[in-house]
This record gives structure tokens, C-alpha cells and sequence, in this order.
């Protein structure tokens, strides 16, 4: 879906602070539409933003409100979940699959409740999906949280390293002190006509679009 498309559904809004230029008139947008367009660099931990192709942290764009980390709402109606499908995201886990009762995860091909850590060990909740720590911005995968003891694989509490607390870990991501990001799979990202215009790609004033990987102006030919 595009940004404008987003918009349009109230999926993306506009933000409007007074606070730098990073903050002015952007779109917020949730974890998975962010990650699909490719605004989300987990090597150096930043977060792209389209209307401007300027750079923030991760921390920084959820903690001003632009990433947005609640589970709840997040879903795109109109995009058809596969119950069948042989690997699926945390996240969409967490959306379709979660008992909160029971604190597992019904897998429906193989008819089964299975905890986080089962349904890891099986390959069937992608266990290289990123977990990001807000306030300390580290980063693991959904694996290795485990493993650590970070997130425990049966009831999902998730233990806030900074501040040595737990949470439930779809509390935790409404409060905004931890992001379930799905792995990134590098691939090109583009971009409708009408999304480079209402996103800021392309500017009005000189007619050229910004290249957000290297901000160079660059014409529609190149």
C-alpha cells in the first residue's frame, strides 16, 4: 500500500509539531509499512524519513511518535492473511494466531497451540524478525531474545534491559519501549507518482526527485 493510500484509509497520518524539521508535516506510519518501504536501516540503526530523506534514529522516531510500535489497529484489512502459510512474521503472528488467554499461537496447518518458542524451533514464526529496544537501541533477533532470556519463549514477557523491569511484550510495544520489526529482505524500493509527490520525494520547486538513499536531486529519467 502507499503512503498516500494510507492516508487516505487513516493507517498513515500527518504529524505536526513544532519541533525541527524532522518532525514537521511527516507521515507516522506503523513498524511493517516502514520496513517494506525500506526506510528502516538496521545497520546503522535509523530510520529514513520519506518526506524529507532525512535520517533519525530508531529510538528517536518512535519515541516522537512517527514509527509506530502498537500491535493493535495495524493490520490492513484488505490484505488477505495466509493461515496456511509455511513462515510468518512475529508480528502477524501476534495480530492472527495469539490466544492472550493461553499465551500461545494457533497454527492452524498443523492444528496445534504452540508457544513463541515452539513456533520458532518449528520455522514457523520467523525467528530472525528484529526486536528493538527503545531505550537502549539494541537490537536482536526474535532467536536470540529468546535465548538470552530477554523475551521468554512461553508467556512473552520482555525484559527491559535499561531498566532491569518486565512487561508483557504487546504492552511493552504499545508503550513504545520495544518494536517487533519483521526481517528485511534487501530488495528495491519503489515508489508510485502520486506517493514521491505527497511524501515530499519530489520537489515542487525545482522538479526533481531526492534520492533517499544518497539525497542526490536526481530528473525522472535518472
Amino acid at each position: 500500500m502507499s503512503l498516500y493510500e494510507a492516508k487516505l484509509r487513516g493507517i498513515a497520518t500527518e504529524v505536526k509539531s513544532g519541533k525541527a524539521d524532522l518532525l514537521t508535516n511527516q507521515l507516522k506510519m506503523f513498524i511493517s509499512e516502514a520496513t517494506s518501504k525500506g526506510l528502516i536501516n538496521f545497520a546503522h540503526g535509523l530510520f529514513k524519513n520519506p518526506s524529507t530523506g532525512l535520517s533519525m534514529s530508531l529510538s528517536e522516531a518512535i519515541k516522537n511518535g512517527l514509527l509506530i510500535t502498537d500491535f493493535a489497529n495495524s493490520t490492513n484489512s484488505e490484505v488477505t492473511f495466509d493461515h496456511n502459510a509455511p513462515t510468518i512474521s512475529l508480528g502477524e503472528a501476534i495480530q492472527h494466531c495469539f490466544d492472550m488467554k493461553k499465551k500461545t499461537f494457533y497454527n492452524q496447518s498443523v492444528k496445534k497451540n504452540l508457544t513463541l518458542e515452539q513456533a520458532v524451533s518449528q520455522h514457523w514464526i520467523n525467528g530472525n524478525d528484529i526486536i528493538f529496544d527503545v531505550l537502549s537501541s539494541q537490537q536482536r533477533t526474535v532467536s536470540d531474545a529468546i535465548k538470552e532470556g530477554i523475551l521468554d519463549g512461553k508467556t512473552l514477557e520482555y525484559h527491559v534491559t535499561s531498566t532491569h523491569s518486565s512487561y508483557f511484550l504487546i504492552d511493552a510495544a504499545k508503550e513504545g519501549l520495544v518494536a517487533v520489526f519483521p526481517e528485511i529482505e534487501q530488495s528495491d524500493v519503489t515508489y508510485t507518482l502520486r506517493e514521491t509527490i505527497d511524501s515530499g520525494i519530489y520537489q515542487k520547486e525545482t522538479s526533481l526527485f531526492v534520492e533517499l538513499s544518497t539525497h542526490q536531486h536526481i530528473t525522472i529519467f535518472r
